[in-house]
């Protein structure tokens, strides 16, 4: 819309997964992370993902489940961590975010299959990689309903979606996973089905289409 270009000359080829690259180590054998629940946070930039909005969800979580706790990775600068580290304290969940730090591809996906659930409520997104790494994790998504991620998440099938900035809305849906594992495992099982429209094969087979329909287009 921004650029006036026709929706009809658009082709939308969504990028796949290599599902044997994303399987490190099998979740049943994986040390759990920290915290009940464990909420794992991934993103390098924090304001635009939604990191505020998860530390002001989790302080709302937190009268419920005390041993709360957000796991942060990602790459920031000191600057940036040291203005969520005031906000945590600003509301009195100091004690219930620990900061990661940069980790390479084999640790996040390791620290993936170790959470319980994955939280990114971006304010503004395209289709955030992450969010499969999540789902071929095995684990619950809460994702901003924003940008692609409505083509990741279907709210209440696969994942839960949330209104940018809508903090109470979060922690009610954190608070949910946390209680309900019927819930979670529906959640699970329903986005290994929807990464199977994810796959790298199909990328590779619609790209292909695509430049095959403008060669016999310019003939």
């Amino acid at each position: 819309r921004n650029y006036a270009i026709r929706e009809d000359l658009i082709k939308v080829v969504y990028y796949g997964m290599d599902k044997t690259d994303a399987t490190v180590i099998g979740k049943e054998n994986a040390v759990r992370l920290k915290g009940k629940p464990s909420i794992l946070f991934v993103g390098q930039n924090f304001q635009r993902k939604g990191l505020p909005l998860l530390i002001r969800a989790v302080a709302d979580v937190k009268k419920v489940f005390p041993e709360v706790l957000i796991h942060v990775v990602g790459r920031v600068s000191l600057e940036k961590e040291e203005e969520m580290r005031d906000l945590s304290r600003s509301v009195d969940i100091e004690e219930n975010i620990l900061f990661l730090g940069q980790k390479n591809n084999d640790e996040v996906r390791r620290i993936f299959k170790q959470a319980d659930i994955f939280a990114i409520p971006s304010l503004i997104e395209g289709l955030p990689w992450v969010i499969f790494e999540a789902m071929e994790a095995g684990i619950p998504v809460i994702g901003g309903d924003t940008g692609g991620i409505p083509e990741q998440i279907k709210d209440g099938i696969n994942g839960s979606l949330v209104k940018p900035g809508d903090w109470q809305s979060l922690s009610n849906k954190i608070q949910q996973l946390a209680v309900d594992g019927s819930c979670k495992e529906r959640f699970v099982q329903n986005s290994y089905r929807v990464l199977e429209g994810f796959s790298l094969k199909q990328m590779v087979e619609e790209t292909v289409k695509v430049y095959s329909a403008l060669i016999k287009r310019k003939r």
